[in-house]
């Protein structure tokens, strides 16, 4: 893996599934998972509909976005978490992680959320844009 964020450098991480990311530009778009009535889902449900809705980007995609943050839209920022499923990473306690980008008040920073929390309105899926 190529990730400018590696989590294999750190002791007992392991990389368990990545999407392929053919390094082109694109215009990233946000997707819903929740459907009527939910407030939240667990992680594993999240990451299955990611694959049902075609937003099952990776962390290649979240690290694109990261070096061309002037491609998410302004509206997003402290709104939304962006959620990339299509990597998955087994931490040192055997816990899932994906990653994710959320504003960090003068940026957008990547960091990991654990798949067995309650995912709820506050993290959009991150599709292409059609």
């Amino acid at each position: 893996m190529a990730n400018k964020h590696n989590k294999t450098k750190e002791e007992g991480w392991t990389l368990l599934e990545d999407v392929p990311f053919n390094g082109q530009q694109f215009i990233p778009d946000i997707v819903e998972f929740l459907k009527s009535g939910e407030s939240s889902v667990k992680g594993e449900v999240m990451a299955q509909r990611a694959k049902e809705l075609n937003a099952n980007l990776g962390q290649h995609h979240a690290e694109y976005l990261l070096e061309h943050q002037e491609l998410i839209s302004t509206e997003w920022r402290g709104r939304y978490y962006l959620t990339f499923p299509g990597t998955v990473w087994r931490g040192s306690g055997g816990d899932r992680f994906v990653p994710c980008l959320h504003w960090g008040g003068d940026g957008w920073c990547l960091d990991w959320r654990w798949l067995g929390l309650g995912w709820s309105g506050g993290a959009r899926l991150v599709s292409l844009r059609k």
